[in-house]
């Protein structure tokens, strides 16, 4: 069986190198920021994908047209990871709709936080859950995160 590949979408890998090493313990984890990137991160592993981590403030994507995607407001990076989910990551004709997704944002998870993730949620499609970065006790629930990620993901691709 293939390594299974988890796509994390954060632009400060700084942040979370112990985090990272300890995911890495069990899957492929590859960092991404740019949107060339994200895409090539994506296509590359879309057989073995199991888990997409997104973080909201991506300040380097200032629009989604690498994306294929015009007139979407990423607000200057700030909302880059939100826009990502929305109009790539969850759309109807998505090839990632049902890989679990994981928002990992240094962000508050704020009632406005989760009306977007109850949103998307009512889309349908694999979990998405928010977890906010340096919370009381967040790494222990990034790693059970991981721990509950459905089996049934890995390989469960149309071609």
């Amino acid at each position: 069986m293939s390594q299974k590949v988890v796509v994390w979408i954060e632009d400060r890998e700084h942040d979370l190198r112990s985090q990272l090493a300890e995911v890495r313990k069990n899957y492929q984890v590859e960092r991404v920021a740019m949107p060339q990137d994200i895409l090539e991160a994506l296509t590359t592993n879309r057989e073995q994908l199991v888990a997409i981590i997104v973080d909201i403030m991506l300040f380097a994507i200032k629009d989604l047209r690498d994306f294929q995607i015009r007139g979407v407001s990423t607000d200057a990076g700030l909302e880059a990871g939100w826009a990502i989910i929305e109009h790539v990551l969850r759309t109807e004709e998505s090839l990632y709709r049902e890989i679990p997704i994981l928002v990992l944002s240094g962000r508050a998870h704020t009632s406005e936080q989760e009306r977007r993730i109850n949103y998307i949620r009512s889309k349908k499609g694999g979990k998405i859950e928010y977890l906010e970065k340096h919370s009381l006790g967040w790494e222990k629930k990034l790693l059970n995160w991981f721990n509950g990620l459905p089996v049934s993901t890995l390989g469960k691709r149309d071609a």
